[in-house]
């Protein structure tokens, strides 16, 4: 599990404490499950860090991607019918793109 960050607004000096702020996270698993457990337990870390400096905070939710679960007998299936209509080939690694998740 990875939690990266970075601030993209705060204030221009360090002895004065600015009005807002904005950070930016990621926060990745290998799977939705990792995900699910990981995501409160970082939103307590940054409403602790709030409460001990006397802030107020807002979370603000993207995307969340599943784990791509690659079907091996559906990618050797393509390529066998796409050789056989005489349809262009691709490297295994590409189509792995072509994967059925969940």
């Amino acid at each position: 599990m990875v939690v990266s960050g970075i601030i993209v607004a705060a204030g221009t000096y360090p002895n004065i404490i600015p009005e807002t702020s904005k950070l930016v996270y990621h926060i990745r698993g290998e799977t939705a499950k990792d995900l699910d457990d990981l995501v409160p337990r970082v939103e307590a870390c940054f409403a602790a860090a709030a409460q001990a400096s006397g802030c107020t905070m807002r979370t603000e939710k993207g995307l969340q991607y599943k784990e791509l679960v690659h079907n091996v007998a559906l990618t050797k299936t393509f390529r066998k019918h796409g050789r056989a209509l005489g349809e262009w080939t691709m490297a295994s690694s590409i189509l792995a793109f072509f994967a059925v998740s969940h």
